[in-house]
């Protein structure tokens, strides 16, 4: 029945879920390479050549600050199940586990004719519940008293290029560095609001802070609707 609907099985949807978790905590344990990870996920849901995805990576915005160069990047990503590694021969037929084991050394080098990268139905899964708009989303949601903030924060940066303590400059003295937490008032440090929107995928580093292309839709979307 489940294959009749189009529906993964139980146990598969569940050992998915579980692909999914594993690499979302990995990948978030990583929270200078985070962004860029994304990026390569997002760059290798159509099938890409190794050298065309390492150069692309050199490329990122995202990867600026990133502490791996590409190769450690997208082997980072193999290594926990976010992408395949498709070895193909001249004709473009794949070089699975049965065929490779049936070669010698040499006859391997020989047949190779090229390595590609292409996200695992986890690597886009996770891409699903990570998209900088859903994060954004959920951000919002989950602390309403300072959406009016971050969206201040947003425009603060769009127009500036600020670095962190223009930031702080703008927001001192305000009644939203006061948070009740643990059962008593406390002060809490405009990184918070920075670190945040750095998390939901809207701003980015660079010589100061900038708005992603996502951070500036979704800024545009919020006024839009603001507006309407």
């Amino acid at each position: 029945m489940a294959e009749e609907s189009g529906r993964m099985p139980f146990d598969e949807e569940m050992a998915l879920e579980d692909a999914v978790a594993s690499l979302a905590y990995t990948v978030h344990r990583q929270p200078l390479n985070r962004e860029v990870l994304y990026a390569i996920l997002r760059l290798c849901v159509q099938e890409r050549e190794v050298g065309f995805v390492e150069r692309a990576v050199l490329a990122m915005p995202e990867y600026a600050q990133a502490t791996q160069n590409p190769f450690r990047l997208v082997c980072f990503l193999v290594d926990h199940g976010g992408l395949c590694l498709m070895q193909r021969d001249a004709e473009g037929g794949v070089i699975d586990e049965e065929r490779r084991a049936q070669l010698g050394e040499d006859e391997f080098d020989d047949l190779l004719a090229t390595e590609s990268l292409v996200s695992t139905e986890a690597g886009r899964r996770l891409l699903e519940l990570a998209a900088p708009q859903r994060r954004m989303g959920l951000l919002l949601e989950s602390e309403p008293e300072r959406a009016a903030t971050y969206v201040e924060v947003l425009e603060f940066i769009r127009d500036r290029h600020p670095a962190y303590g223009d930031i702080k400059a703008l927001l001192a003295g305000r009644d939203i560095l006061h948070a009740y937490l643990d059962g008593r008032w406390a002060d809490i440090q405009p990184s918070v609001f920075v670190d945040k929107l750095e998390g939901a995928g809207m701003i980015l580093w660079r010589d100061g802070w900038e708005l992603t292309e996502e951070g500036a839709l979704a800024l545009q979307r919020i006024k839009e609707s603001a507006a309407a």
